[in-house]
């Protein structure tokens, strides 16, 4: 089974539990014998095209995006995340997606998602969070 995982920061590059917690999950199933591939979005702060991860045989692609100007409504869908995401799953053609983490994503790897008729499944405080901090409605 091929994992895509899809996360806003991952370690080494982290900042809080979250991205530990997408740490462990790559592990835990990188132990049980699934094939991941881990596609890391970031903020401006990025340096972008990067390669690591402390995981053996666990590819992480780090992407960095510059907002000069932020865009209106960005926060809710960013169109660079949601190709980016989208030729990732070309690509690799995963089984599953997982979306670790919206935060600074958007919700477009979801739509990518849906665009490829790639399974996907996130963690529910993730949403949750994503709805309290942009206060949409739900």
């Amino acid at each position: 089974m091929r994992v895509l995982m899809i996360s806003n920061y991952f370690p080494p590059n982290y900042a809080g539990g979250a991205e530990l917690s997408a740490f462990n999950a790559c592990y835990g199933l990188r132990n049980r014998g699934r094939r991941l591939c881990g596609t890391v979005h970031q903020r401006a702060d990025a340096r972008g095209g990067g390669s690591t991860t402390g995981i053996p045989r666990v590819p992480v692609q780090e992407v960095g995006y510059r907002l000069r100007r932020p865009k209106a409504g960005w926060q809710v869908f960013d169109p660079r995340v949601y190709r980016r995401v989208l030729s990732e799953i070309r690509r690799l053609r995963p089984d599953v997606v997982h979306v670790h983490n919206v935060s600074g994503t958007s919700l477009a790897p979801f739509l990518a998602c849906r665009r490829s008729r790639s399974p996907s499944f996130s963690r529910c405080t993730t949403i949750g969070c994503f709805v309290k901090q942009y206060a949409l409605p739900g």
